[in-house]
């Protein structure tokens, strides 16, 4: 499986982008114009909404932003609305819908004559009758005039847990209160979430590849199982029509998805700007986890705003890791700056359908194949004298030759390894942690799925209280040793 896609691509350099990962950003053009041949009769709206008001509890009637409207627990709220119908629409004989489609319920009257519910309003959950998420009611022709038609809605939303920034849902052609040609399907059409449904196969493909390539734990494929999270979270609502409580539901689990996809995507930019992985920096690591985590899952920001940031800020480290020749980091860096531009513009539709599309390079950047040892590039130097092997680093034009005894702990970076050298450097390798594990002489020591560690410049071994245990090494570094490898960790240091 993994094979063919492999031929595909070719490994780049810091700064050679293989020319053609282009095919991922034309891939991402195509995503989004894909679904304006999806739309259907039910987006061309044939009415205009020239007014809307509301009623504010006490008497009054207020100018009601429809891009924003809430509604107050415990009684019924009243919209009034003035619609101005195109005479055409009413002449060409079509029968006419009302959509409805957000998280309340509604009770609707056209031109003072009721026409149908969404759900069921009332003054408290046990008065209420919760609406399905999307609705269509037809408007009788008989209640319909050219021009300007009155339409009232009684409305409440008692089943919301927390607040929403507006009850209606949608964006242009699929604002969710609108009148158009009538249909009997009232859920989103499937054209409507075409660059997610045609993404859901393709994540699900890169993820079996991560899988065969034996990369599940890396930062890449915690991105790819976030936007799939995500994106059958999207896709979910033109399969089922739920009624509106469920979508809190909903919301949570992609929160947690765009959540899980922030951090993996700062993990690995960190890790190519050369951050250090030891213990002195675990602080900060949990500081940013902690703040990520707090904004993604209270949303203090829309949600565009959140997943532009941690892609600009991403894009930055990407940036700072071509500096420092780490492959791979330029493309990693445009990716995110697509991202970023696109989820900074927000057109409208970006966290429904514009993120996936924009998500298509990062995904090509994450599945590529990273160069393997052959031939040509030897690996460990096995038949050198102890201390003086040998390990090959880098592209094929900037090959480097380590010694070994000079490695005094390695670290999983993503889909590469870094390597500690006594002297205090930093070397990206492009190989797994795990395959290199299996390559290393036997004075080499896995203490920790993501930490690798020379035996002979450890120094101490101490438990650290609650069954943890760690390793000091000649540099006053503590490493992490996971509790299943502390028994064999003390037979193979000196006695």
């Amino acid at each position: 499986m993994a094979s063919w896609i492999d031929k595909l691509h070719l490994s780049a350099g810091a700064w050679k982008i293989d020319p053609r990962v282009t095919i991922a950003y034309l891939a991402t053009c195509l995503l989004l114009l894909v679904p304006l041949a999806f739309q259907g009769p039910a987006a061309q709206a044939t009415a205009e909404i020239v007014s809307a008001r509301w009623d504010d509890g006490q008497g009054n009637w207020r100018d009601a932003d429809l891009q924003a409207l809430t509604l107050p627990a415990g009684r019924i709220s009243v919209l009034k609305m003035i619609v101005r119908v195109d005479p055409s629409a009413i002449r060409s004989g079509e029968p006419l819908g009302l959509y409805l489609s957000g998280t309340f319920s509604a009770a609707a009257a056209w031109n003072g004559v009721s026409i149908g519910e969404k759900g069921r309003p009332g003054v408290s959950r046990a008065g209420e009758q919760p609406g399905l998420i999307d609705a269509v009611l037809p408007l009788p022709p008989r209640l319909l005039r050219p021009g300007e038609n009155a339409l009232t809605l009684r409305l409440s939303a008692n089943y919301l847990l927390g607040p929403a920034h507006t009850v209606i849902h949608g964006h242009g052609a699929f604002f969710g209160l609108r009148v158009a040609a009538f249909s009997a399907e009232s859920r989103r059409p499937i054209g409507y979430y075409a660059a997610p449904f045609l993404m859901s196969s393709v994540l699900l493909l890169a993820l079996l590849v991560l899988a065969l390539r034996d990369q599940m734990r890396s930062s890449g494929s915690a991105v790819l199982l976030g936007l799939l999270v995500a994106d059958l979270s999207e896709v979910s609502r033109s399969v089922f029509n739920y009624p509106y409580p469920w979508h809190e539901l909903r919301m949570i689990l992609i929160a947690l998805a765009m959540t899980t996809i922030a951090l993996a995507i700062l993990l690995h930019a960190g890790k190519l700007a050369g951050f250090k992985s030891d213990a002195r920096y675990s602080r900060w690591r949990i500081h940013v986890a902690v703040i990520i985590v707090t904004v993604g899952i209270l949303r203090p920001v829309p949600d565009h705003v959140f997943l532009a940031v941690v892609a600009a800020v991403g894009a930055v480290l990407g940036i700072l890791g071509a500096l420092k020749r780490r492959p791979g980091s330029a493309e990693f860096s445009a990716a995110l700056w697509l991202m970023a531009v696109f989820a900074g513009l927000d057109l409208g539709d970006f966290m429904d359908r514009g993120v996936y599309a924009a998500a298509v390079p990062l995904m090509a950047y994450l599945i590529r194949p990273r160069p393997k040892p052959d031939a040509e590039r030897p690996g460990v130097v096995v038949g050198a004298p102890t201390g003086e092997e040998r390990l090959a680093v880098g592209p094929a034009d900037a090959r480097r030759f380590i010694k070994l005894g000079e490695v005094r702990a390695i670290h999983g970076a993503g889909d590469y390894a870094e390597l500690r050298l006594k002297s205090g450097e930093r070397v990206l390798h492009l190989e797994t942690l795990q395959t290199l594990a299996a390559r290393l002489p036997e004075r080499f020591f896995r203490t920790h799925r993501s930490h690798i560690v020379n035996l002979d410049c450890v120094e101490a071994l101490d438990a650290a209280g609650g069954g943890r245990y760690r390793v000091q090494l000649s540099d006053g570094d503590w490493m992490p040793v996971s509790r299943t490898r502390v028994a064999e960790l003390r037979e193979r240091l000196p006695r």
